[in-house]
């Protein structure tokens, strides 16, 4: 730890104070070694006649061992110390600098999938102009079919002269080695569109420090999940909720969780401005609201971001297995309907929508629902996933999420 050049800055060197925390356990531990080898009690056979002498020896050897456990304390707290703020520090500087990695990535990702595209223009364009010198070298004046365009699009003479544009990569990325050992590795992944739907960033320094995230994507609207590993070993999760319902346009949430997926924090951001606190999990716990509350927790991230499978789309349709609509939609009551699905493995999947009040409830062939779906009044959100059974235990003898109502099964 030093100032920055006269200017007043203060510069952590969290690798010296790396070095500081491992040379102080080792002390500490060859001391414990040496202390544990070395005392004992004494009789007075050992040193002599005088049991005096031995009570004295013996007093001298127990408020060592006293000073000595201290001691053992203090040097266990100082590197502890040293390392936890190493560690911090650290963390920080490698959260700047995944940040920097990803930037560079997008940019650098940004102008190959432009090159990308203009390649695929130009070889489109190829293609229309050899099929016209094709028709009007033939006289041909009826459509060429697609099994024809295809054939002769795939022809030796039209490759060579325009071969396909090589596919963007589904996995990319860079390392970057810095001048005092630090390496930055940065690996994204491409759906099949090409668009970069993953990020993992890992920074290690030359004390074996690492700290790393992996930023997900979960919707166009800009939602997503980081996941960070601290060089602590802590875990944490930061959700980002782009566009938030219920809330003007524009405005953000943003969730911090722990490993456990309990929420730590909660932020709010209006447009244009800047990220602020909304809850704190122990600042609220300690709160007469928070000791009164049963729960014991702030709210969790929204459904929509966290169940990765939810059973049908925002509107209403299974998302997979193969499910089939057996009849027409029901309509048990004015401005409700229930439509029922099966899957080839025999799973039933029924939909009821309540449009009055915006819910609709995905239950099974038992009538136990297994999700719940919001369309709040008056925005223009659209349908999103409420509540899911798998973010609840659904081993008591209730289902957590209840069932269907009788009347919306008539």
């Amino acid at each position: 730890m030093a100032d920055g050049e006269g200017d007043g800055t203060v510069v952590i060197d969290y690798d010296l104070m790396t070095d500081l925390a491992r040379r102080i356990w080792t002390m500490r531990d060859q001391l414990d070694v040496t202390f544990k080898q070395q005392a004992r009690g004494f009789s007075a056979g050992d040193i002599g006649p005088r049991p005096e002498t031995a009570e004295a020896m013996n007093d001298f050897y127990t408020a060592a061992k006293g000073a000595f456990e201290r001691g053992w304390q203090a040097m266990t707290d100082l590197g502890n110390t040293f390392d936890e703020v190493s560690k911090a520090f650290f963390d920080q500087d490698g959260s700047i600098a995944a940040g920097a990695a990803q930037q560079i990535a997008s940019q650098q990702d940004y102008a190959v999938q432009q090159q990308n595209e203009e390649q695929a223009q130009e070889h489109q364009r190829a293609e229309d102009e050899f099929l016209d010198e094709y028709m009007q070298a033939t006289g041909r004046t009826e459509p060429l079919t697609d099994a024809e365009k295809q054939m002769l699009l795939s022809g030796r003479r039209f490759q060579t002269e325009h071969p396909t544009p090589t596919p963007l990569d589904p996995v990319a990325g860079y390392t970057d080695v810095a001048p005092d050992g630090t390496k930055t590795e940065l690996v994204y992944r491409r759906d099949a569109e090409g668009n970069v739907v993953e990020t993992t960033t890992t920074v290690t320094n030359p004390n074996g420090l690492t700290y790393s995230e992996t930023t997900q994507t979960l919707s166009a609207d800009g939602d997503s999940v980081t996941t960070i590993h601290s060089s602590d070993g802590t875990t944490y999760k930061v959700y980002v909720d782009a566009n938030p319902p219920g809330y003007a346009e524009g405005y953000q949430m943003r969730y911090v969780t722990d490993a456990n997926g309990d929420t730590l924090q909660i932020w709010g951001k209006e447009p244009g401005g800047d990220w602020e606190l909304r809850m704190d999990k122990d600042t609220y716990l300690n709160s007469p609201a928070g000791q009164d509350d049963p729960q014991q927790s702030l709210d969790a991230p929204p459904a929509y971001e966290t169940v990765q499978n939810p059973l049908v789309t925002s509107n209403g349709a299974p998302t997979g297995g193969g499910y089939t609509q057996q009849g027409p939609t029901a309509t048990p009551a004015d401005g409700i309907t229930r439509t029922e699905y099966a899957a080839p493995d025999g799973s039933v999947l029924k939909v009821v929508t309540i449009e009055a009040s915006g819910v609709r409830l995905v239950a099974d062939a038992n009538n136990v629902v297994q999700e719940v779906w919001n369309n709040l009044p008056g925005t223009t959100t659209g349908w999103f996933l409420k509540d899911s059974i798998t973010l609840h235990d659904a081993t008591g003898t209730e289902p957590p999420l209840g069932v269907l109502d009788p009347n919306t099964l008539r």
